[in-house]
């Protein structure tokens, strides 16, 4: 009896030890196979022109200088016209625009004009599977939450020109995408139906410019070294820096006078200093020439050459951005 008994309490305590061996190799198994940064993930370096590096992502980076890997942009092209189920407006000559929009405020218009444009544009996102990963991961760097950059036509710091041309559709982007996110995007004209119907543009049709918003105070020399390593030669101000008491564009020129016309500016991943030429008073604007120089060679085009460029602040225009 007593050893039936020796042996059932034997079996016992081996179940509960197997038990124990079950669950502490499980915990031991997760814990092995939590996902670690590493580091000798493959970075597309904003200073390399797009050609990827060996440079490790610390762990104090992880907060602004997200980590992505395969971050895949998706490219749909269509030859088919973007059209909406609103009464379509007729195109109007550039020399009757001003009247043409008077007009519409007159007429209370405005807010239905604006309506068909975000119709065409929702759906032209859906029809191109259009995407806005990189901007939500960098909410700070963008002045309004609902204007923002897609994948598919971002400008990418790093990304110099003429690069755009000759590979337009950057297929992966990981790595620091705070050092290579500005909000900006490349624009392209429509393509035209023999019928006089647009059609949206081809990835490899060259941008006829760049769009962006007015830089913050911590995104002003992202916005310097996009102008700088797209060579821009202008750059069209559609807003005063402050409206009705709300900063609309931080101030990327020098403050001519006070500092002897030369100013650095520097964000988290770039330094550039602009230096003022000259400025000229106009009937409705400013304008402005100034040179741009980034500190650092990897920033730079040739041996840190800058670039001359003019500004030109319009006076007769309101954002009406809230």
């Amino acid at each position: 009896m007593g050893l039936i008994v020796s042996l059932v309490v034997v079996c016992v305590i081996l179940v509960i030890l197997l038990i124990l061996l079950i669950v502490f190799w499980k915990r031991i198994k997760r814990i092995c196979n939590k996902p670690d940064v590493d580091e000798s993930t493959n970075v597309i370096d904003p200073n390399t022109n797009g050609v990827k590096s060996e440079d490790p992502i610390t762990p104090n980076n992880m907060i602004e200088d997200f980590v992505i890997k395969d971050f895949v942009i998706n490219y749909v092209e269509s030859e088919e016209p973007i059209t909406s189920n609103n009464v379509l407006y007729p195109p109007v000559a550039f020399g009757n625009f001003k009247n043409h929009v008077e007009s519409l405020k007159a007429e209370g218009q405005m807010s239905k004009l604006f309506q068909y444009l975000k119709d065409l544009a929702t759906e032209q996102e859906r029809r191109l599977q259009l995407s806005v990963n990189a901007a939500n991961e960098m909410k700070s760097r963008n002045r309004y939450s609902d204007i923002l950059p897609y994948d598919q036509s971002m400008v990418i710091l790093g990304h110099k020109w003429p690069l755009p041309l000759t590979d337009p559709k950057p297929n992966v982007i990981s790595g620091l995408l705070s050092a290579a996110y500005v909000n900006a995007s490349f624009v392209r004209g429509p393509l035209f139906t023999p019928t006089g119907c647009a059609v949206p543009a081809t990835y490899s049709q060259s941008p006829d410019y760049i769009t962006t918003q007015g830089p913050l105070e911590n995104t002003v020399a992202d916005f310097l070294t996009m102008i700088y390593q797209q060579r821009v030669p202008h750059i069209m101000m559609l807003c005063r820096n402050v409206e009705d008491e709300r900063d609309k564009c931080a101030r990327y020129w020098p403050s001519e006078p006070e500092r002897g016309g030369v100013e650095t500016f520097t964000s988290e991943h770039h330094t550039v200093t602009v230096t003022f030429l000259e400025i000229e008073l106009l009937e409705s604007g400013v304008r402005r020439v100034i040179s741009i120089c980034p500190h650092d060679e990897k920033d730079a085009i040739v041996n840190n050459q800058s670039i001359r460029l003019n500004t030109l602040f319009v006076l007769l225009t309101s954002d009406c951005s809230t």
